[in-house]
């Protein structure tokens, strides 16, 4: 192994990845990502995690075409593609991404698991986001419905449910599923999530297979950071296999690395490790020779020392498995697309009870973008093929052949075949000698899908040069050939490991940075490749040439940018070729706009990019400034936020672009204007002298001097300027003016009154200037003369009344009351004794208000809760599949009582109920949690009967039975399920030694469980068997058969086959006990058999 280091500060593209986490927290948050495998715990000295991280509240747990921390565990009732091409580049730049294709089923689900030692840290976050893309593919009334569930230990009983829905079709959208309604404790230990799409109620009469076909693309699954206590290692590969990288996640940005020295074994085989090149924050293993993806690695890291600047380091470890993701890169062997095959040396082609014809592409998209296709008719024959015949077909370059398919639905009166697959069989034409053949089933219609066929270790390598054609058949129909005769197939180019032409100077793929370059063709020579404006380094350049067996040279020049590399192809005999690619400097974007503008994650009416400035005018009661946040077009521009603490106030927020052009759009914020309610006067003049005014004193007098003889004039001023003044002199010297103030808000005004006499005349002031009770003064209010007094609930002494008339000349007469609930009249006399004014207080007794603050009733959808005393927290079960918002009604126990709801904004929310007592100082809230009913996993039986009469014998996790009849009627076999929701299948027994079987499917649609029993004849259950075969049981155990006897059965042999006749298994038997490993699930059918007897049972494989 070469010790010598070199340190370099540069990008990096590469082959093969070893993941080392260490801060697990920080290596989520930057993108970070796992296959699907397994991850694997080494031991190492344990990290402190979310060091890096610590103020974020998510982290990226599953970015497709990279290492992810979550690990696939089964993709349910659905067509499953990783690395698919994004539909749309334009809305979402990542070029691989996950297509999901719905079944029809009720559930269409993926689901991960985090590995053990792992956990969600649900105390900053639970919420999950992921970024999806929806085809409908025309499908008439679409499913919209989303769910994600959340669950511990991938256990049904414990699922979590947020639903969703569909935003809109043919864009990316940010889909989020927050599960904040969730307590943290509820969900400690919840390591496994769920997708789904199109979730379908069985109720809504389709039988919940609403929408197959539906096709979702999805990447980026944000959700809450990672925590463990553990440093995983994972080992990948990746496309070209040149070299590994170690990439580290640590808590500082450079390593500290101390002769590090690793092994690397190749099929077992150590192979050299040329360089290693220590960079800021990874490694790279440069190999002498690379790796193909058939290869099996294993890597050992076992001297030297590597570590951070905290001391996390990590430990040895030995034969870790790298995930050997190495691209298998394959040649076109065929064109379905009209262009020529001359290229490919090809003998002729033959189509048999097929039509095909050049047609326009039926879908062209990302994933199948050719503009022509092949269409293929479906003819009368059991096997429809098109067989591709060579001159010279050798499959020594490798045995992998891929195709993308597209078969149409059905047309009315035509069946899929009976087998409805896509077969390639390889084939020497003239015999049919040592045919080979893959088949998968195709389940997925009006889509294309790319099939692979690896026939690695099915081949043999003496056989390299054996065949000479390559044969599709389209399905295999074993009953009535006319009945799939019409069905429509489309087929893109076909790519295998090429033909080995020693001439052949093409190359197969050209990569720069590791990334093939786009719209690559071998037969185009020149290429032009933009790159990012603030790249520093040159890139690297690598090509695979179409004939393996070639050399490829690249020639960087100078390494400047702009500027080109050369890669020159030399074939076997010494022919040349060379590819140019050229590199340039992307032009900085001036692009400062922003997409969206945000108020509390609200976008702005009328939003528009080219719009600068906004005015928000805010309610007066609002509290607080609105949070802003923003969306910007170009994702290299940098997006700043200054944001005003004060209202009225104005908000900032600044773009800079790439090129460092700015725009700053603003927003103002305001608060609503009220207009003013104030009705009062600011002065009051009788001509030019002043009236002190008094609040809430509407009426005065003023005395002029003896002998006036001119009218007073009055002047006034209101407080506010925006109040209307309106005054109505006096007639009269003795007279009287009016001033009314009618405030901005004109359904406020007061109307004060101005009485003129002269002095030394009589005054005809009758008011009080103070009026108390017991002491307590009461507020006198203008020209009101009825006032109410409250007395202590449990008073027992008259009130006593006092009053001091406003001029001191009046007289004041007082009639107490004589009861505590009375009333007392005050009579002020005025100097002059015609003019008199009585003022009345009522008195009562203080109102005890009622501290009362319980339901009587509560009710969710018109069925009543049963409440009990003092509980507030309530729990309803929504029906299953239910998605209508649940309406709660509430009855307070005290009519005075005030209830108000807060409905619930989501269906599996909560609704909040708040009474507040007469007396407001006494409150209680109420909690309705609601959660959709989930449809039971419960698939077992609890009695299973023949003839009507219980199994003793029976048990409700044994699947297997055998019974023994004395009777010449078989007999009928009735069950009773544990869950009454669940639903049974019988398939009683035909005859004597045949099975029952009893399949129970759970309420859920998905979950079943399969019960086989055995009916024998006891008088006759062993008949026309040889003793050995009368001494034989077979059945099964797990994924086994089991052949267990008590006398030696080497001379018989046994055959196993499924219920459509496929030959699984055919071997001899050794000895009386053999374990069989049986391929496939569901029920299958063994025969032991010699030239004498045989002996067939059914047996159900788990």
């Amino acid at each position: 192994m070469n010790k010598n280091f070199t340190l370099i500060n540069k990008r990096f593209s590469t082959k093969i990845f070893l993941i080392l986490i260490f801060s697990l927290s920080s290596f989520f948050s930057m993108g970070g990502k796992l296959e699907n495998n397994e991850l694997l715990e080494l031991s190492a000295i344990t990290a402190e995690v979310n060091t890096l991280t610590e103020d974020l509240q998510s982290s990226l747990i599953l970015d497709v075409g990279e290492p992810s921390v979550l690990q696939l565990l089964n993709v349910n009732k659905a067509h499953m593609e990783w690395g698919a091409a994004n539909p749309d580049i334009a809305s979402f730049d990542n070029k691989e991404v996950a297509r999901f294709i719905k079944l029809a089923a009720t559930n269409s689900e993926i689901r991960w698991a985090l590995p053990e030692g792992v956990e969600f840290d649900f105390t900053k976050s639970r919420e999950f986001t992921l970024k999806a893309y929806f085809n409908d593919k025309n499908i008439d009334d679409v499913n919209k419905n989303l769910r994600m569930i959340l669950r511990k230990d991938n256990d049904n009983t414990t699922q979590k449910a947020i639903s969703g829905v569909i935003k809109r079709f043919g864009h990316w959208d940010e889909y989020s599923f927050d599960f904040s309604n969730v307590e943290i404790e509820d969900l400690t230990g919840y390591n496994t999530v769920s997708f789904y799409i199109a979730v379908s109620d069985p109720s809504d009469g389709n039988g919940g297979f609403q929408s197959t076909g539906l096709e979702a693309y999805f990447d980026e699954i944000m959700g809450p950071q990672i925590t463990s206590s553990n440093v995983l290692v994972k080992p990948v590969t990746s496309k070209t296999g040149s070299s590994i990288l170690l990439k580290t996640f640590g808590t500082t940005e450079e390593l500290v690395v101390n002769n590090p020295g690793f092994t690397l074994k190749v099929n077992d085989i150590e192979t050299t490790i040329s360089e290693t090149v220590i960079y800021k924050d990874y490694i790279e293993l440069k190999l002498n020779d690379k790796v193909s993806t058939s290869d099996d690695l294993l890597l050992s890291f076992n001297s030297g020392e590597i570590k951070d600047q905290s001391d996390i380091s990590l430990s040895y470890f030995t034969d870790v498995l790298v995930d050997n993701n190495t691209e298998l890169f394959l040649n076109d062997m065929y064109y379905f697309d009209n262009t020529s095959n001359d290229i490919f040396d090809l003998s002729n082609e033959v189509s048999s009870f097929v039509t095909a014809e050049i047609v326009d592409n039926p879908d062209r998209n990302q994933i199948c973008p050719s503009e022509k296709v092949t269409k293929i008719t479906k003819g009368a024959h059991k096997n429809s093929q098109y067989i591709i015949r060579y001159n010279n077909l050798n499959l020594k370059n490798g045995k992998q052949f891929k195709v993308k398919l597209y078969q149409e639905t059905a047309g009315e009166g035509i069946s899929y075949p009976s087998k409805n697959y896509i077969r390639l069989q390889i084939q020497k034409q003239g015999t049919n000698v040592k045919l080979v053949s893959l088949f998968p089933y195709l389940v997925t219609q009006d889509s294309w899908i790319e099939y692979t066929f690896d026939f690695s270790g099915i081949i043999a390598e003496e056989d390299n040069e054996y065949y000479n054609q390559i044969a599709l058949m389209f399905g295999q129909e074993d009953g009535d050939v006319n009945s799939s005769v019409g069905n429509v197939y489309y087929v893109d180019n076909l790519q295998g490991p090429g033909l080995s032409i020693d001439s052949d100077t093409r190359l197969t793929s050209l990569f720069v940075n590791d990334t093939e370059v786009e719209g690559f063709t071998p037969d185009n020579y020149n290429y032009t490749v933009e790159l990012p404006n603030d790249v520093e380094n040159y890139p690297s350049v690598s090509a695979v040439p179409y004939n393996t067996h070639a050399s490829i040279t690249i020639d960087n020049g100078e390494e400047v940018i702009p500027g080109s590399s050369t890669v020159k192809v030399t074939s076997v005999d010494g022919s040349e070729s060379n590819y140019t690619v050229s590199f340039t400097k992307e032009t900085p974007s001036d692009d400062a706009t922003l997409k969206a503008l945000y108020l509390d994650n609200v976008i702005i009416e009328n939003f528009d990019s080219e719009t600068e400035e906004y005015s928000v005018v805010l309610a007066n009661d609002h509290v607080g400034v609105p949070v802003l946040s923003a969306e910007v077009n170009d994702n290299f521009s940098t997006l700043e936020i200054d944001e005003t603490d004060e209202i009225p106030g104005t908000s900032l927020v600044t773009v800079t672009a790439q090129s460092s052009n700015q725009k700053v759009y603003k927003v103002h914020f305001e608060y609503e204007y009220v207009p003013s309610t104030d009705a009062s006067l600011a002065s009051l003049e009788v001509n030019g002298n002043a009236i002190t005014l008094e609040d809430n004193k509407f009426n005065y007098y003023y005395t002029l001097a003896d002998g006036t003889t001119e009218i007073p004039v009055i002047s006034a001023e209101a407080t506010d300027a925006k109040a209307e003044v309106n005054i109505e002199q006096a007639t009269e010297v003795e007279g009287q003016a009016i001033v009314t103030i009618t405030a901005e808000n004109s359904e406020y005004s007061n109307t004060y009154t101005i009485n003129f006499e002269l002095e030394n005349t009589p005054s005809k002031d009758a008011t009080l200037s103070s009026l108390s009770v017991n002491g307590e003064e009461i507020t006198l209010v203008g020209e009101d003369v009825n006032y109410t007094f409250i007395l202590p609930f449990d008073a027992v002494e008259l009130p006593i009344v006092t009053a001091v008339a406003t001029d001191e000349n009046a007289a004041v007469a007082i009639i107490q009351t004589e009861e505590l609930e009375g009333q007392a009249s005050i009579i002020v006399t005025a100097e002059d004794t015609e003019y008199s004014k009585t003022y009345i207080v009522n008195f009562e007794l203080e109102k005890v208000l009622s501290t009362d603050a319980t339901l009587t009733m509560l009710s969710v959808n018109g069925t009543p809760i049963e409440l009990i005393e003092e509980e507030f927290t309530y729990y309803s079960t929504l029906p299953i599949g239910t998605t209508d918002l649940a309406i709660v009604t509430a009855t307070a126990s005290d009519e005075n009582a005030e209830v108000s709801i807060e409905q619930a904004s989501v269906v599996d929310g909560q609704a909040t109920i708040i009474v507040t007592a007469e007396n407001t100082d006494y409150e209680n809230s109420y909690v309705v949690f609601f959660e959709v009913a989930q449809a039971s996993t419960n698939a077992l039986l609890s009695d299973l009967m023949v003839n009507g009469e219980s199994l003793e014998d029976f048990e409700e996790d044994n699947s297997n039975y055998t019974i023994e009849i004395l009777s010449q009627v078989v007999p009928e076999i009735t069950v009773t399920t544990q869950d009454v929701n669940a639903s049974v299948d019988i398939q009683q027994a035909s005859s004597f030694r045949d099975l029952a079987i009893i399949t129970v499917t759970a309420q859920d649609n998905v979950t079943q469980k399969v019960y086989s029993v055995l009916v024998l004849q006891s008088e006759d259950a062993v008949l026309g068997l040889d003793q050995k075969l009368k001494a034989t049981k077979v059945y099964s155990r797990g994924s086994k058969l089991i052949v267990n006897s008590e006398e030696n059965l080497d001379d018989k042999n046994i055959i196993i086959v499924d219920l459509s006749g496929k030959l699984l298994v055919s071997q001899k038997l050794n000895g009386n006990y053999t374990e069989i490993n049986i391929p496939t699930k569901g029920v299958v059918i063994s025969r032991i058999y010699d030239s004498k007897s045989q002996l067939t049972t059914k047996v159900i494989i788990d």
